[in-house]
């Protein structure tokens, strides 16, 4: 009979210094992440996407918005420099960002709903590692970071060059020597917190006391400016397309290249390695000890599941766990809605 071992087994068989996680992480603290397509909520919000809007995404072959957006900027550049009218074009970008923005705000968690012992739970754990990857783009893992200290000198993300205004700090690829002591937190798939700036540097947003990088999120939604901030964002799309994207960004391709030569140990929390991230199995595809979460089900059900994760990673030594074990799986992290 197949069984899950807990992960307090497979914690101590080695020093586990690296850590994935996927939406499924974020999933056990709030089952609204479960969306299957940022894109189709959308296309339900209070200013969805129009028909016209959904021609560009089908002409442009892709789902995912950073592309869409950078393609609006970029054609709105050209319009202007010819003399063609470019109106049309500059209020396609403010549409689509608006039902970017309220597609989040439906999906997303408040801010004031989370729990501060939910967030140091995370944070306890996720501090364990020396690399953190996550390519989920909500905004659990960069709270629980700085629940405690807005200024944590032990977790470092990367940003903090000076942006051309105090709010922002930039990524700079000449500059990423980190203390060997530290943790280091890489967002694969960007997160609602980083942009794309018009000189093409990716910025990270730093809120003023009070605000709520969710509110400053649907601030920047609402910016009618075609040349302001684009959402650092690799939403959906197949494989192909997200490492278009990917390669498209100094800071994503830099936190691609980590996960691909990160030689430690490394546990896979809440990721299915499904077929829109072979690009993420395909870096993992290692001879590295790799602990794997799955949820508990009937022994064929577990025995599907290690079969999938064999076949994505044939050259690594793989160890199972139940994630309803492991401190991220806890079920004292999930946050009702009906509260």
């Amino acid at each position: 009979m197949t069984k899950l071992e807990p992960w307090a087994s497979v914690r101590d068989r080695v020093e586990w210094r690296a850590i994935l996680l996927g939406n499924g992480a974020s999933q056990q603290v709030w089952s609204s992440f479960g969306y299957r397509s940022l894109y189709e909520v959308a296309r339900n919000v209070e200013n969805p996407l129009r028909p016209e809007d959904e021609v560009i995404f089908q002409r442009l072959r892709t789902r995912d918005f950073e592309k869409v957006l950078h393609a609006l900027r970029d054609a709105h550049i050209v319009n202007e420099a010819l003399g063609l009218e470019a109106q049309k074009v500059a209020s396609r970008y403010c549409e689509i960002q608006r039902a970017l923005g309220e597609a989040v705000a439906k999906t997303h968690i408040p801010w004031e709903w989370v729990p501060q012992v939910v967030l140091r739970t995370i944070s306890s754990e996720l501090v364990k590692h020396r690399f953190v990857f996550s390519t989920n783009y909500d905004l659990l893992v960069y709270w629980a970071i700085l629940c405690d200290d807005p200024r944590p000198q032990d977790v470092k993300d990367f940003f903090w060059t000076p942006g051309p205004e105090e709010e922002w700090l930039l990524f700079d690829p000449s500059d990423t020597e980190t203390p060997k002591d530290v943790t280091r937190v890489l967002y694969l798939h960007g997160g609602l917190h980083l942009y794309s700036l018009f000189d093409g540097s990716t910025a990270k947003y730093v809120p003023a006391e009070g605000e709520n990088l969710l509110d400053a999120f649907q601030r920047f939604m609402r910016d009618q400016d075609p040349f302001g901030p684009i959402p650092l964002l690799v939403t959906e799309g197949d494989p192909e397309d997200k490492r278009a994207v990917i390669e498209s960004s100094s800071y994503l391709s830099f936190g691609y290249q980590k996960l691909v030569t990160c030689q430690e140990p490394i546990v896979v929390f809440g990721h299915a390695l499904g077929d829109s991230d072979i690009h993420i199995a395909k870096a993992l595809n290692r001879h590295l000890p790799i602990a794997i979460s799955l949820l508990p089900g009937t022994p064929e059900e577990i025995k599907e599941r290690q079969a999938h994760y064999e076949q994505r990673l044939p050259r690594a030594r793989l160890h199972f766990f139940d994630a309803t074990t492991h401190p991220l799986g806890d079920s004292s992290l999930r946050i009702d809605p009906e509260e």
